[in-house]
């Protein structure tokens, strides 16, 4: 029944225009995630893997859509993402979206420097507070029709992994690759700093 009910779905939404979205089905997101093996890296997560849990749908969508295309290069995720359908990349996002979300433990790091990047940033070098996109406490946000990712209790070592990504180049999927010309502002020091203070965020159920 439930197989049956997803090619009517399929049906329904090649047969009528679609607007951009995540909105998926969380029951079929669950089965795709156990057999397409998603939850044996994402749910028992190594440091360098990304936590999933409560993480905004639209931008898990385009995740995943960047790395079938190739504008996000990773050996796995590539290969992972090759035949997920439109509706999968949905409704895998729809699922991961609908779990209680990360936390970090809310024990905050010594030193400022991590916070105060968030907070405020450094306009004198033309870097911007993080919090005027991925919200006032890094729960994430859509901004300017931009699903811009959820960072609070994400992984430390993916966070700093990331950002000497974006800095290096060897990510450039953010739109007008906005994050490598943050990114390429920050220091050593100051990505670690901020990577470890975006891990300790935990946030009330609200968020």
């Amino acid at each position: 029944m439930a197989n049956y009910q997803r090619v009517i779905a399929s049906l329904v939404l090649t047969a009528i225009p679609v607007l951009a979205t995540a909105d998926g089905d969380v029951v079929f997101g669950r089965e795709l995630a156990e057999s397409e093996r998603c939850q044996q890296c994402h749910d028992q997560v190594a440091e360098h893997t990304p936590k999933h849990s409560g993480q905004l749908a639209h931008y898990l969508v385009k995740q995943l859509e960047d790395f079938q295309k190739g504008a996000r290069r990773h050996p796995v995720m590539n290969k992972m993402a090759a035949d997920l359908t439109d509706l999968d990349r949905r409704d895998i996002a729809a699922y991961y979206a609908s779990l209680p979300a990360m936390q970090g433990p809310g024990v905050e790091p010594g030193g400022d420097t991590g916070r105060r990047l968030f907070v405020q940033g450094a306009p004198e070098r033309g870097l911007p507070a993080c919090r005027d996109c991925h919200g006032e406490k890094g729960q994430g946000q859509v901004h300017d029709g931009m699903a811009v990712p959820r960072l609070a209790g994400q992984q430390q070592a993916y966070l700093d992994r990331q950002l000497r990504n974006w800095r290096s180049g060897e990510r450039a999927n953010s739109p007008g690759k906005v994050m490598n010309r943050i990114a390429e502002r920050l220091s050593d020091a100051e990505i670690k700093a901020l990577s470890r203070w975006l891990a300790t965020i935990r946030l009330s159920a609200a968020h």
